[in-house]
């Protein structure tokens, strides 16, 4: 069985927009990081890959800027090369879109363009990792851009978001509803 391993982004791993040192208390990515890291089996193991796709900012989610010279998929790779070396070799880390929708979308795409995996194949299982608020929106975009043959788990991250994230991600609930729901029926 082949396994995709997809810890969702959360802000800055290290201080200085990712040039200074690492981030005391921890950024939820890093708890995301280990709640998927738990349910992977022993490695090394060919079968595994875990895939970082978050860009720079939002609106230059693959090139850097002045503000942040380190994608949040760069800094996780960074992050696991000091605490989880082992997993390196397993790791993609590719600044390809910024936000959930693209996290997700673009994991897909980078486990199939890579030959990992193929959209028809039936032993392939995807996690998502994330806190249980996120994880309703991510179910949604899994939904629509996981190949229905794989199988979708998730990683449940026991990190809190701040009152205003918590509000943010209500509200990007019911803006990003209608446009999930016509992915899913167009069977993406």
């Amino acid at each position: 069985m082949k396994i995709i391993g997809v810890p969702l982004a959360l802000g800055h791993l290290f201080e200085e927009n990712g040039l200074g040192p690492f981030k005391d208390p921890p950024d939820g990515a890093v708890i995301r990081f280990a709640a998927l890291r738990r349910l992977l089996p022993s490695i090394p193991d060919e079968n595994i890959k875990i895939i970082s796709t978050a860009g720079y900012t939002k609106g230059s989610p693959t090139k850097p800027t002045t503000i942040n010279p380190i994608s949040l998929a760069d800094q996780l790779a960074r992050y696991a090369q000091s605490h989880d070396p082992l997993l390196l070799p397993y790791l993609t880390h590719k600044p390809l879109g910024y936000g959930t929708e693209d996290e997700v979308k673009f994991a897909v795409a980078e486990a199939i363009g890579s030959g990992f995996a193929s959209r028809d194949e039936k032993n392939v299982t995807i996690i998502f990792s994330s806190n249980k608020h996120h994880l309703l929106r991510v179910r949604k975009y899994a939904e629509a851009y996981v190949p229905k043959n794989w199988v979708i788990q998730y990683a449940i991250a026991k990190h809190e978001f701040t009152l205003k994230w918590h509000i943010l991600e209500i509200l990007k609930r019911i803006r990003d509803n209608s446009r999930i729901k016509k992915l899913i029926k167009q069977n993406i």
